[in-house]
């Protein structure tokens, strides 16, 4: 089994680059305390005790679990120190030194977000840099999935979902799949993306029902689009245990 570790964005800051509301000197990375944290966190995490085989595995599971929830914990972290759209946000030192030593066979990181997620993807593929902005992740986020052989859906939610799927094929040693992402990226980098997995965060309200936006994760396909009428078989919170489990679990790889 491997370590869980949750990354997402930065602490909550309003667009003018400052601290929402009194908790400035007790923010910790990926806060629980955020809105969406019960919902699109918790919830699609916890599910994985569904999947999981044996009663050892669920126990090491909620041993990992109650680990991410410690107010201070180091399985928990930020791929920004801080956030702003129009500038080069700077990784945390905490991120840097996860990717460092990110290995497939060690590590499961469950990142929130497509900017948090796709700025992770391009630090593994395209090596470290200091910073970089969210035009420079959007542009590597069409790059990337244009290499992988996917059209690239308007919709941030459907992208994240084919992100997903492509690491998953990685994960799977899908040849073709590599073979696709090696024409750019080195091989060797390319593997490690079998620690990632993206999920998602502020892009599930984009479309006007959350409802929508985990549809176009679970069902945007090869060409870039999702059927708006099409009812995925599984539901987001239940599509996301499987796949961590699925990770978690050294004897499915």
């Amino acid at each position: 089994m491997r370590e869980l570790f949750l990354v997402g964005m930065a602490p909550p800051v309003s667009k003018k680059g400052e601290y929402i509301g009194d908790l400035k000197d007790d923010l910790v990375p990926l806060d629980p305390r955020h809105g969406v944290f019960p919902n699109l966190v918790m919830t699609p995490l916890l599910s994985g005790l569904m999947f999981l085989k044996t009663k050892n595995e669920q126990i090491e599971f909620i041993k990992m679990v109650r680990r991410i929830l410690e107010q201070q914990s180091t399985n928990r972290l930020n791929v920004f120190e801080s956030i702003d759209k129009k500038k080069n946000n700077p990784f945390s030192h905490s991120f840097k030194k996860l990717m460092m030593t990110l290995r497939p066979d060690h590590h499961i990181c469950v990142i929130f977000g497509f900017w948090s997620s796709n700025a992770a993807i391009r630090y593994v593929l395209d090596g470290p840099t200091s910073e970089c902005n969210y035009a420079e992740i959007r542009q590597f986020s069409e790059e990337f999935l244009s290499s992988a052989g996917f059209n690239v859906p308007k919709e941030l939610s459907a992208r994240t979902g084919i992100t997903l799927r492509i690491t998953r094929k990685i994960a799977d040693n899908n040849q073709e799949q590599i073979r696709r992402l090696t024409d750019k990226y080195e091989e060797e980098k390319v593997r490690k993306l079998a620690a990632i997995i993206p999920l998602l965060h502020n892009e599930a309200y984009q479309l006007p029902q959350t409802g929508l936006c985990q549809r176009a994760f679970m069902n945007a396909n090869i060409f870039g689009d999702f059927d708006r009428n099409q009812i995925p078989p599984k539901q987001y919170w239940e599509f996301i245990g499987e796949e961590i489990a699925l990770r978690f679990d050294t004897r499915t790889n």
